[in-house]
């Protein structure tokens, strides 16, 4: 069984003795993500630069996308040297000279911060090879079985270009590009002229395509003209192309340049996680040291229990982790951040993701010698003993039964009518306990019966059977089964609202009832005109000098987590 040949790359590090080595085979990809400033485009020029001449063809994220209208016919020799290195000279041997006119010629002497201007040197290329494919072949289609002709780069590209852009048609003329809508499929069941039938498209100079037309073409031209067995390096592939077509533009050039190595460089979190790559690497920061380049850089470790995106968040933080529940809403964001800001706050979904996640990172020994990871989830219903159990996994639980209901809690409703200037802000408190009160009783059964379907959904996730039998999974299973009561679920948490309104316990009712429909009860009490309008004021409130006095509040009922 043959193996791809290897490509090794060398990044010197920062504050270590020992660079990061990295062996990619042609055929394969890494990534390297971190965030504007971090370093990238200078990664890419170190790697262009250690690389062997041909063996390395890197595209900037700066780069100039005109399209020229019409292009001058060359060689192919001729246009490939210009695209690859910027020379308008023949070829030559001497890889020194080479490299010295790919510096000034191709890069304008700042491969860093120059801006590539070679979409003309890409079009005759692609016109050359093709001209050249057409005299090498045309005397051979005057001969019976005669060898089938080669297909021109220029058509690959086109098929690829149509394929992601399925409503576009590439016309290739002698020497220039037009474009056309593609054809809309007639209606039926007319014998005459449709009347609300599309007119006739007219094809259009491709000078007017847009941006993203321009950059998928652009870069599928140059990754197909790229030098054979190389290591193309991307800077920022996100550029100009739409989510919902970047990772498949990616895959396609890298099924088309087989031998080719991809390095990617990008700050698209979602490319970066979800693109098929062999590694992935975060760049924290650029260290020039003592004229030598080094970057902080580290892998990004396979951790099992944890999305790829929340990795990739971690090892980019050099701040604890805190795993909170919820998708990142702005309440969430905004009083999580607020109240450790000395933690990387990452929304990780459900309580059971929290509590995994959690887990995971703290047995996970790479992730883990980056720093220390807590998390956060909602009181529930939970019992004190269930309280203490998570405490002891590092997992700390909310006063209350979701993060909304913190806005109905005395202290921090006072805080919020006096930062509004509403009138008389207690009794305002007093209405609001009321009409929560009122809630909760007109939906106790649905809300126990909600508490109970919760219940049972943890419960069930904690069942451990291990068998290496049916029939003792199964009497395992059935004894567990056993011990999951929703008759006694529901009238042990019906008891304990009833006593919550009852005795117009505010805190107690918070702590155990969830109603998505609280908030929107704070706001009207708020004199805020609904749920949205109150979290967007809460969060620029939180953040500013006035909102002192509710983070003081909200610091005395979120818990304490030490260092």
């Amino acid at each position: 069984m043959t193996t791809n040949p290897q490509i090794e790359l060398i990044v010197p590090r920062h504050n270590t003795a020992a660079p990061l080595k990295i062996n990619i085979s042609q055929g394969s990809s890494i990534v390297f993500i971190g965030a504007n400033g971090s370093g990238k485009t200078r990664l890419g020029v170190h790697l262009e630069t250690i690389l062997p001449l041909k063996k390395a063809h890197r595209i900037s994220a700066q780069k100039s996308l005109f399209f020229p209208d019409n292009t001058t016919l060359t060689s192919f020799e001729g246009a490939t040297e210009r695209l690859w290195f910027g020379t308008n000279g023949a070829p030559t041997a001497n890889e020194s000279f080479m490299r010295t006119m790919r510096l000034t010629s191709r890069w304008g002497g700042n491969p860093s911060t120059g801006s590539l201007n070679d979409f003309d040197a890409l079009l005759q290329a692609l016109f050359a090879e093709q001209s050249r494919i057409a005299i090498q072949h045309l005397p051979d289609r005057r001969q019976e079985n005669s060898p089938p002709i080669p297909l021109p780069k220029l058509s690959t590209l086109k098929a690829t270009w149509e394929r992601l852009l399925p409503h576009r048609k590439i016309l290739i003329n002698e020497t220039s590009i037009n474009v056309i809508p593609a054809a809309t499929e007639p209606r039926t069941g007319f014998s005459a002229p449709d009347p609300l039938a599309a007119p006739p498209a007219t094809p259009y100079s491709a000078m007017q395509m847009s941006d993203g037309e321009r950059a998928i073409f652009y870069y599928i031209g140059q990754c197909l003209l790229a030098p054979p067995n190389s290591a193309l390096i991307i800077d920022e592939p996100e550029n100009h192309i739409h989510k919902a077509i970047l990772d498949r533009l990616w895959s396609e050039l890298e099924a088309a340049r087989q031998d080719c190595a991809f390095i990617y460089m990008t700050h698209d979190l979602d490319f970066a996680t979800s693109h098929q790559a062999v590694a992935r690497y975060y760049i924290r920061g650029y260290f020039p040291e003592s004229g030598a380049d080094a970057w902080e850089v580290d892998e990004i470790p396979e951790a099992g229990g944890i999305p790829d995106a929340i990795v990739a968040e971690i090892v980019g933080s050099r701040r604890p982790i805190l795993f909170v529940e919820g998708q990142g809403t702005s309440l969430d964001r905004n009083i999580y951040q607020a109240q450790y800001p000395s933690f990387t706050v990452i929304p990780a979904g459900s309580c059971s993701d929290v509590i995994r996640s959690t887990g995971s990172f703290r047995r996970n020994g790479k992730l883990l010698r980056l720093g220390l990871a807590y998390g956060i989830v909602d009181a529930d219903g939970r019992d004190e003993a269930e309280i203490d159990h998570l405490k002891s996994l590092s997992v700390f639980t909310l006063p209350v039964s979701e993060v909304e209901n913190l806005l109905a809690l005395p202290a921090i409703f006072l805080a919020l009518a006096d930062s509004f200037h509403c009138a008389d802000p207690r009794s305002k408190l007093q209405s609001l306990t009321t009409d929560l009160l009122k809630m909760a009783q007109a939906d106790l059964e649905a809300a126990c019966c909600r508490y109970v379907t919760r219940a049972i959904d943890q419960r069930l996730k904690r069942v451990e059977v291990s068998s290496d039998t049916f029939s003792k999974l199964e009497v395992a299973f059935d004894v567990e089964l056993k011990n999951i009561n929703p008759r006694t679920m529901f009238e042990d948490f019906k008891s304990k609202l009833e006593a919550a309104i009852q005795n117009s316990n505010l805190y107690e009712l918070l702590r155990i009832y969830d109603n998505k429909g609280i908030a929107a009860r704070v706001a009207f009490h708020l004199g805020v005109g609904c749920k949205k309008e109150l979290f967007d004021k809460f969060g620029r409130l939180i953040n500013r000098d006035a909102g002192s006095v509710l983070r003081k509040e909200l610091s005395t009922l979120l818990p304490a987590i030490s260092l």
